[in-house]
Order: structure tokens, then C-alpha cells, then sequence
């Protein structure tokens, strides 16, 4: 029998050595191996396109602590009208609300509880140039993965509207959301195996927005990719909803919302940020049981609120829709714009009415390039449409430091270009033709 337990070990030691990707920890119990769980993850990564005047971009844990400490101020857990500095969002599932013994994280008290709050100050900018893109994956059965992509807002800030009488007007914002996305795969046949990622194809994006729960096939006409497998998701200004084509939409979220009311505009004219690169961090959550991060599971508000201020959302694991990845009720993009009667607030060919190129945000360094054109539908005043490159050197330094490299994507131009200074053009989706 001693001599069967050796044999055996040794085998399992060779097993090891032969396959050891294969026989790596679950750290999250979920039944998917983990590299494949992250190789999955970048090979669907989205690709992040913001307004060209977006204020307020996600945020790392750190982010968020670093820049609230630059304004003079801690994080802080809010409880009962008691207070505790948060220094470390890796230790907030362990810590308990002020005042108790009870952890933030128990999940007794329900997630979105609004009796817990984090506290840190409005307006914080987040990380344009660094912010992580959290994950999470989970098995459908069948070969079929969801991979949920989810990012973290410091603030939001929809709009102050006025409306059509004297002194009165309706100021919607918040602190701490989460927003994001869910992507459904095919062809993952093996959980086990890290290399299975390889098989795998695109089947449908879930998006997390206002009005009309929605998702878009990606066999849509209207579904836009980079190299077909990283679905191009338009953010709009202030409120962070998902699209996936540029456009406007109506914020039914405030009921009875009157014609005037603001929408969503997400043109995707500003930063353009491909969550895949290397100088992009992707951030496995984990699962509930078994969570990754040490604020998973934290069960309150990200956000306190105060006078004239939305209620903040609870956390990753309170957007059930994007985390079970189920569409019952949804609408596929096209009937949530026919049929929902949006058509005449929605216009896939929106474009914005831009005073200024490029974003002060732009370029992402994953396009390697010193500015970002979007060229579609821009105007500027006195030179007429798409005209900007004609006047480059309204835009760019004379006299630059470095080599100007220009990131263009692919667009018509109704009359000539003309460059007014040596450029090195890059194509970033797509081929560009000199001379057509």
C-alpha cells in the first residue's frame, strides 16, 4: 500500500510539471480557472470612448484615497452618525462600522445599505490616464462565459437643468458609482484549460444605463468592434451610461421626465481608452464567497449624500443585472430604439458640434500618438466642416518638443487636406489613403 501512495505521488508530481497551467488554484471557487478567467478578460476587453469634455473618469481604490487625501481629507465610513478613517480599501470588508461589531461586509445588513456610507469629497476628477477596468467571469453552461466589465466613478454629474419657470431648476449628481458592461462568449469548452480562450467568439454585450434595459448582438449592424472582438462602448458625459454606437438618449430615470428634459450624449469623440493594453490594468474581483479584493462585499453605499444629491448606488455585486448577465426584460438594441418610441430622441449618425480638437484627455498610450482626431462631424467656426486638419496649426504647437504623431480614424472628408506642417499620421482603425 506505501509503495501505491509513492507511485501514485510521484505520478501526480510528473502530471505537474507536464500540465501545471492546467492544475492552478481557483482562487475564487467558481469553476473557471483563473488565467483563463483573465486571458478571457483581455481578449473581450472593451474598448472606452468618452465625451470630448468628460470631467469626472473612473478611479483605482488608491486613486480615490490619493485624491482625497490632495484635497485635505480621509475616507471615511460613515455609520450611525459615527466616523472611521478608511486607509485601505483592501482591509474595508474586515472593518467594522463605526461604533459596532458588526463588519462592513455582512451581509445581514443587505447591500445598498443606506445607513453605510463611504464619505470623500465631490468633484474628484478620477484616473483618465491609468484607471483599472474590474472583471469578473462566470460560467452560463454550455460553453458560454460572461465576463463582467465594470469601472469605478469617484462622481458623477448628470446636469443642472433649468426648467421653464423663474428661480427653479433640478441638479443631478453623485458620488461613488459603479457602471459597465457584461459580455456573453461561446466556445469555451474546457473551464480548466487556460488555453480555451482561444475558441472562444463574441455573442452579445449587456449594457448598464437609464431607461430601457438593453443588449446588442454582435451580429448587429449597428455593433462596432476593434478587430472584432473588442466591443467599442460609447460613455455619456457626466452620467457614465453605456452605449454601443454614438448617439443621445433620454434620461427616463427621473419619472415623467418632460420633453426638454437632458439626455445622454455619448458622441465618443474624447479619450478613447483600449482596456487590453498592457499600460491598462485588468482587476479580477473574484466571487462573493470567495472575493479577490477585500471591499467586495462591502454592503453599504459608495457615496454619502447631501443636500440637493442623489442617493450613491451600492457596489459591484448590487448590479445584479450585469453580474448574473441575465437578459429577461431586456431589449435588443434596435426595438429598444423603434420600439420604446426613442427614434426621435436617438440618432446612431449624432455627431457633436465641437469648438475645440483634440481632448485635453487624449490620446490613450495605447495609440501611441501625441493627439487624438476624431474627424466625423466636427465643425469649427470659420473654416467650415471637417476642416480642422486644413488649419492644424490652430491645434497643434508650432514648435513642439517632440515629433507630432496624429491619431486619425477613418472618416470622409468632403473637401481637400491640407496639412500645414510635417505630421506623422497613424492609423488607429483602419487604413488611411492619402490622396482620395
Amino acid at each position: 500500500m506505501i509503495e501505491i501512495k509513492k507511485t501514485l505521488l510521484h505520478l501526480a508530481g510528473i502530471l505537474m510539471l507536464i500540465f501545471p497551467t492546467f492544475m492552478e488554484a481557483q482562487d475564487d471557487a467558481d469553476g473557471i480557472n483563473d488565467t483563463l478567467e483573465m486571458n478571457l478578460a483581455r481578449k473581450f476587453a472593451p474598448e472606452w470612448r468618452f465625451h470630448i469634455d468628460e470631467l469626472y473618469f473612473p478611479t483605482s481604490m488608491k486613486g480615490l484615497i490619493g485624491q482625497t487625501k490632495a484635497k485635505g481629507a480621509s475616507v471615511l465610513l460613515k455609520y450611525n452618525g459615527q466616523t472611521k478613517v478608511i486607509d485601505d480599501f483592501n482591509n474595508l470588508d474586515a472593518t467594522t462600522l463605526p461604533g459596532t461589531n458588526t463588519l462592513s461586509s455582512d451581509i445581514i445588513l443587505g447591500y445598498e445599505n443606506k445607513d453605510i456610507a463611504l464619505i470623500f469629497p465631490k468633484e474628484l476628477p478620477g484616473e483618465p490616464y491609468s484607471f483599472p477596468t474590474f472583471i469578473r467571469c462566470h460560467s452560463l453552461g454550455g460553453g458560454e462565459v460572461a465576463i463582467s466589465y465594470l469601472l469605478f466613478y469617484s462622481y458623477d454629474f448628470k446636469a443642472t437643468v433649468d426648467l421653464p419657470f423663474p428661480l427653479t431648476y433640478i441638479s443631478v449628481w453623485h458620488r461613488g458609482d459603479w457602471e459597465g458592461i457584461s459580455v456573453r462568449v461561446s466556445g469555451v469548452n474546457d473551464l480548466t484549460n487556460p488555453d480555451s480562450y482561444l475558441g472562444a467568439t463574441i455573442e452579445e454585450v449587456q449594457l448598464e444605463g437609464h431607461g430601457t434595459p438593453r443588449y446588442i448582438s454582435s451580429q448587429s449592424p449597428s455593433f462596432s468592434s476593434v478587430n472584432g472582438v473588442h466591443p467599442k462602448i460609447f460613455i455619456a458625459k457626466g452620467s457614465h451610461a453605456s452605449f454601443p454606437q454614438s448617439g443621445t438618449w433620454p434620461n427616463l430615470a427621473v419619472d415623467n421626465a418632460p420633453d426638454f428634459f437632458y439626455g445622454d450624449k455619448f458622441p465618443g469623440n474624447g479619450l478613447a481608452v483600449q482596456s487590453w493594453q498592457p499600460s491598462r490594468e485588468l482587476i479580477n474581483v473574484g466571487e462573493k464567497l470567495h472575493p479577490l479584493v477585500g471591499w467586495l462585499n462591502y454592503a453599504g453605499l459608495w457615496g454619502t449624500r447631501d443636500e440637493g444629491e442623489d442617493h450613491s448606488p451600492g457596489g459591484p455585486v448590487d448590479r445584479l443585472r450585469i453580474w448574473s448577465h441575465n437578459t429577461t426584460g431586456y431589449f435588443s438594441w434596435e426595438q429598444a430604439v423603434q420600439e420604446q418610441n426613442y427614434k426621435d430622441y436617438y440618432s446612431a449618425a449624432f455627431e457633436p458640434i465641437c469648438t475645440r480638437m483634440p481632448s485635453q484627455y487624449s490620446p490613450d498610450s495605447g495609440y501611441d500618438c501625441n493627439y487624438f482626431v476624431n474627424c466625423r462631424g466636427c465643425f469649427i467656426p470659420g473654416f467650415g466642416e471637417h476642416s480642422f486638419l486644413s488649419v492644424a496649426n490652430q491645434f497643434f504647437p508650432a514648435n513642439p518638443t517632440v515629433p507630432t504623431r496624429v491619431g486619425i480614424f477613418p472618416c470622409h472628408f468632403p473637401n481637400p487636406i491640407i496639412f500645414t506642417k510635417p505630421m506623422v499620421l497613424k492609423a488607429i482603425e483602419g487604413p488611411v489613403t492619402i490622396g482620395q
